[in-house]
């Protein structure tokens, strides 16, 4: 295993399920809740809280241009229906909203790469066919802009190490490597595309300060990473070692 370097960690009361990290600012999320910090001093910046009583299970947000794309899911109510909520990154207004309808899964987590959206749909037990198959039905999910999508699941090394629950963050990254968090370990998983086949390949695992959850890359520092400590209320800025050639 690889080990990440943590940097700096800040105060954030609302990191409950996540973080997200632009140019200026990082965005700590929880399930019905997005706080803007200041990425230099912690400084909160700015607040959204549902009201309307339809948010009830943000999962995390991603940065596209100057909007958040944030998941959202009614786990761990069934069937799993799932959406994206698009934010003003600015403001943090809530500015949009794309239904998902009944998905294979609870959408965990979203990420723009290469000209797609990839999506992350978590099979927990309650929403697998065969709950003793929950952790290895979770999929990730490349949709073009005609909506054709091709699917991937997870190598088994990975899904072991997810426990109970399933994959709560990812994202494209350093070496255009695909980086995946699970529910509550301190690690963080490197993967790729296979060359033929549907199961993603395991390059390698990186331990992280944290445990699990979403994450996201600082746009204007090298293999820089803020990821968050649920049970401390934190967010941790984390320095990553460079990744071997060789796959686990």
């Amino acid at each position: 295993m690889l080990n990440a370097r943590e940097v700096r960690r800040f105060p954030a009361p609302d990191a409950f399920q996540g973080v997200a990290v632009d140019a200026h600012a990082f965005y700590g999320i929880s399930n019905t809740r997005i706080t803007k910090y200041d990425k230099a001093t912690g400084r909160r910046l700015a607040n959204w809280s549902d009201r309307s009583g339809d948010i009830v299970h943000l999962n995390s947000c991603a940065i596209q241009k100057t909007f958040l794309f944030c998941v959202h899911s009614n786990y761990p109510d069934k069937p799993a229906r799932s959406s994206i909520e698009i934010f003003d990154a600015a403001t943090l207004k809530h500015v949009g909203h794309r239904s998902l309808g009944i998905t294979p899964g609870a959408l965990t987590w979203a990420d723009w790469h290469e000209g797609a959206w990839w999506l992350c749909y978590a099979a927990y037990g309650g929403f697998a066919q065969d709950p003793r198959k929950a952790e290895s039905s979770t999929t990730v999910v490349r949709y073009d802009e005609q909506r054709r999508r091709k699917t991937w699941r997870f190598p088994t090394s990975v899904p072991n190490s997810f426990g109970a629950m399933s994959a709560s963050g990812g994202a494209w990254g350093p070496g255009r490597y695909l980086y995946v968090t699970g529910h509550d370990r301190p690690e963080l998983y490197v993967l790729r595309l296979p060359e033929s086949g549907s199961v993603l390949r395991h390059v390698a695992t990186i331990i992280i300060p944290g445990h699990g959850q979403a994450f996201g890359w600082d746009p204007t520092q090298p293999r820089t990473l803020y990821s968050i400590d649920r049970a401390l209320r934190v967010v941790i800025v984390v320095q990553m070692p460079p990744i071997p050639t060789q796959e686990q």
